[in-house]
């Protein structure tokens, strides 16, 4: 890392400065890593080899021996222990002057003050859902300037690996800068491995018909009103149990833990030499963000395995109504002794919305109001907010954050996201 961090590159990123300082600087850098299974131990590993030395894990599976084989930082003795704790302490022993930390419960429980203090983050996940919550989360954070540009400070790479076998892939996500995670959606394949329900239910002969049974049949038996959580332990313990009385019943083998998650998540299991160059492009990513040594990855890195090596960079395109990074916002001029009645009319009729339309509106990833229509066919208004409070109010009692944007969503057209932007007086004097 020094002699990166010390001498001319040919490929600088933008203010590359080698030396004393850069190198001086290099230690403070914190990483927030998402995912400690197979893709990330290796990410976690090389992050140490680096020279990281403030790293936050959060991961809330715990092991399973079909694990060993890849996941190199657990041993049989850490069987049934939270990974994130385990890989933690790994990595504490190994390397005494690394801070690093973990956490097991579900990324959607931090605040928004726990991911502002990482200068970048790493997913290495196996399902679609954290993803697009870290992507919508880098982009909720971000604060803009007059002009409508990022503001820098507040803009914090989202570094998003993945491997599915053979095929592996990382993208760097600058929020609104390049494209985001849902802009990409569309070219993902999301949907679930189906099976034959006659044979699920009748003549199951493979233990995935059995665990199937217990995830899409039994489960809204004994669970009338109550999804199925994937992430959570006891939820994927009853599916496992159920199926593998299922299993006995008709004499299939092979029914275990690991293959329920699999299933219910619709996970391909992972490929050790896979992950280990997967984490090596997205731990490059890391370094050449953070000094600028070389010209970061624009923005989409692809690897097939299957026969032979095959890799591939390009550049994903922006959509321009994605409902996560899409830049167009309005601006609706607000005074602080405002209530909060006039400030909504005016936000109604910028925003262009119909009078017979309905519509959700979100501030922050928060649901503030709805408008449906009611059993009469009548369009009725819920408002999470008093409308009688000024402005003032609702900014000194945080129900309002004036620095972030109001998303308007219509319910016909659910990608077409309008966004708002209110300013006071001091607001424009500020910029």
């Amino acid at each position: 890392m020094e002699y990166l961090l010390t001498r001319e590159s040919k490929y600088p990123g933008n203010n590359f400065n080698p030396g004393e300082e850069l190198k001086s600087n290099f230690p403070l850098l914190q990483v927030l890593v998402v995912g400690a299974g197979g893709l990330g131990c290796e990410i976690l590993k090389n992050l140490a080899l680096c020279g990281v030395k403030n790293i936050f894990v959060v991961d809330l599976d715990t092991i399973e021996l079909s694990n060993l084989n890849r996941q190199f930082l657990f041993r049989q003795k850490d069987i049934g222990k939270f990974k994130a704790d385990v890989a933690c302490e790994f990595i504490k022993k190994k390397y005494p002057d690394i801070s690093i930390q973990s956490s097991c419960k579900k990324i959607q429980e931090f605040t928004d003050d726990f991911f502002r203090q990482f200068h970048i983050i790493i997913g290495g996940l196996d399902n679609v859902e954290a993803r697009s919550y870290l992507n919508q989360k880098v982009h909720d954070l971000v604060e803009f300037d007059s002009d409508g540009k990022p503001n820098e400070d507040t803009v914090i790479p989202f570094i998003d690996g993945g491997t599915e076998g053979f095929r592996g892939q990382v993208k760097v996500i600058m929020p609104y800068t390049t494209s985001c995670f849902d802009c990409d959606t569309e070219i993902i394949n999301t949907k679930r491995n189906t099976y034959a329900m006659c044979t699920i239910a009748e003549n199951p002969r493979v233990p995935e018909h059995c665990i199937e049974y217990a995830f899409t049949i039994e489960w809204k038996k004994n669970f009338k009103d109550k999804p199925v959580d994937k992430d959570s332990i006891e939820d994927v313990e009853w599916i496992y149990k159920t199926a593998l009385e299922r299993a006995k019943k008709y004499n299939i083998e092979g029914v275990t833990y690991n293959l329920t998650l699999g299933v219910i998540k619709n996970v391909i299991p992972a490929i050790a030499s896979t992950n280990s160059l997967i984490a090596a492009a997205t731990v490059m990513e890391v370094i050449k963000i953070w000094t600028g040594f070389s010209k970061r990855l624009d923005n989409y890195f692809m690897y097939m395995g299957h026969e032979g090596l095959y890799s591939s960079t390009m550049q994903m395109d922006k959509l321009e109504n994605c409902k996560v990074c899409s830049k167009h916002v309005h601006i609706v001029k607000v005074e602080e002794n405002e209530i909060w009645k006039n400030i909504f009319e005016r936000i109604i009729q910028t925003s262009g919305i119909k009078a017979n339309q309905e519509y959700s509106i979100f501030h922050h990833s928060d649901y503030i109001y709805k408008m449906n229509k009611d059993e009469k066919g009548e369009l009725k208004g819920k408002s999470e907010i008093d409308e009688r409070k000024t402005l003032k109010e609702l900014i000194d009692n945080k129900n309002i954050d004036i620095k972030k944007l109001f998303e308007i969503m219509p319910s016909d057209d659910e990608k077409n996201i309008i966004k708002i932007r209110l300013k006071r007086p001091q607001d424009f004097d500020e910029e």
